[in-house]
Order: C-alpha cells, then structure tokens, then sequence
C-alpha cells in the first residue's frame, strides 16, 4: 500500500496482508462523506490504485476530538519490505509510524498494570446444611450483580444480596424473603456478576 501525496512520508513502506490467510486477499474499506484515503493498494507494476471503485488499505477521518484512522486487518499480518534500522519487529515500527502520524511518541503514555486474573466461584458450606449454610461467591469486589435461591420451580426464595459486591460471603438460613421458614428439600442458589450467572444446589435437611 501507499500513502497520499497529503500524508506523512513513512520512510519504508509496510505489506499487509488481509482477509482469508491462505488465499492472501486484501480487504478494502471505502472512505465515507467527510472521510478520505490513508493508504492506497499498490498494483502489480508499483502503482498506487487509486482509483475510488477499487477501494482503499486505509481511511483517515477528522474528527472533533482530533483525526482518526482505520485499517480492516489485524497488525498480525503486517510485515516490512524492507529491514528497519531500529532492530524492533515490522508490527512494532508500524504502531511507532502511527504514533508518529498523531504527534505522539512511545512512551508518552501512562503506564497501567496488567488486570489482575480473577476467578469467579460459587460454592456453599455447609450443603447438605442445617440450619444455616454459608454462600461464598468470588465477584470482584465493586461489580454489581445479585445473589438468589429458587426452588426447583424456578420460584424465587430468598434474596441474599442485591447490588454493588463488597462482601463474598451470603448466609442462608432456610427461610425465605418473608421470613417464612421453607420445606426441607434442594434448592438452587445463582449468583450473577459481570454479565455471567452461576448456579449450586443446596441441600436443606431438617
């Protein structure tokens, strides 16, 4: 691909290569109102294509806040013609000439710790239980969600917890939301966070 007479001048020039991997086509994108060519395809001879039916690698968009630009294939699948002086991978010199195209430099950035690996779990103890069975179920503390038992009607019993986690531990003590003690017999407790819900038999024996 190529840039237009308009855009920076990359001082070697990246190949992409796009869509399904082992027929090797490229994808184009067209530029819509407002918006205009980043980078044109190059044809067998060398030339840039720019011709508007043929489509475009890239399209560069002004914005309010500033300019945007939009390639339609992952970074994965660029490589360089030529060897970069620097000694850093194609992938990575491309990233640096896009943050050279916004003014920015590697390493202006703050710099933030990975998200730490969290697993959620559901599990009740005591289960078979009387009276009393502790429910701990590991959400992240500050998501929201909810923590419930139902019968095997799928009826709602009892709401151990409605809201934001700050705690992972729910009791149950065999009654239900109108403080009604319940019937001996399974129940099932859900729990639900991060657009996920888990769910436990409980045994309840008196």
């Amino acid at each position: 691909m190529t840039t237009p007479a308009w855009a920076p001048d990359f001082t070697t020039l990246p190949v992409v290569y796009a869509g399904f991997e082992q027929l090797r086509q490229l994808d184009q994108i067209q530029p819509l109102a407002g918006a205009s060519a980043g980078h044109y395809f190059m044809s067998a001879g060398g030339t840039a294509i720019t011709d508007p039916s043929a489509g475009v690698a890239s399209v560069i968009n002004s914005t309010a806040s500033g300019v945007e630009i939009t390639f339609p294939f992952s970074l994965s699948a660029i490589w360089s013609v030529a060897p970069r002086s620097t000694g850093l991978g194609s992938r990575t010199d491309l990233i640096a000439e896009f943050l050279a195209f916004f003014n920015a430099t590697p390493g202006q950035g703050v710099q933030v710790p990975a998200p730490e690996l969290h697993r959620t779990e559901l599990s009740p103890k005591p289960n078979a239980f009387n009276p009393t069975t502790t429910v701990r179920f590991t959400a992240r503390t500050g998501s929201t969600g909810w923590v419930r038992v139902f019968n095997l009607r799928g009826e709602l019993v009892r709401t151990l917890h409605n809201g934001v986690f700050q705690v992972q531990e729910f009791a149950w003590d065999g009654v239900d939301d109108h403080e009604a003690s319940v019937a001996s017999g399974v129940y099932i407790d859900q729990a639900r966070a991060g657009g996920k819900t888990h769910g436990v038999n409980l045994a309840l024996v008196k």
